[in-house]
């Protein structure tokens, strides 16, 4: 998908460079625009677009490329985590620290280290 939108932008006489484009991509996979159309749009036209005269042709490309794009529906009642999970989950965690807590090292050690590896002081 984002190899078509970057040859689209060139065949529509966008100056954008391989360089550009993997800067893209590096700041997609950072996190930078996740799962919104509307902040990919902001932070690929900040990227790729270098002059203003194309900006009209980089927003006709992006409209052409990634039409119909809708993020994704979400019904608040699923994403509800109920308390009595969230009250297990927590307590759970905490008998766990304790007991790594009060175990001695070296049993500590044996668990989690691999012979030869960094030991805990």
């Amino acid at each position: 998908m984002f190899s078509d939108f970057f040859f689209t932008l060139r065949k529509a006489e966008v100056p954008v460079s391989l360089r550009e484009d993997l800067y893209l991509l590096g700041a997609m996979d950072k996190g930078l625009a996740q799962y919104n159309v509307e902040e990919f749009y902001y932070l690929s036209r900040a990227i790729l677009v270098k002059d203003e005269r194309h900006i009209d042709k980089f927003d006709r490309v992006f409209g052409h490329v990634f039409r119909g794009l809708e993020p994704p529906k979400f019904d608040d009642s699923e994403a509800e985590i109920s308390e009595e999970w969230l009250r297990k989950t927590s307590s759970g965690m905490s008998s766990i620290i304790s007991n790594l807590i009060q175990s001695n090292s070296s049993d500590v050690e044996g668990r989690f280290f691999m012979p030869g590896t960094s030991r805990i002081s």
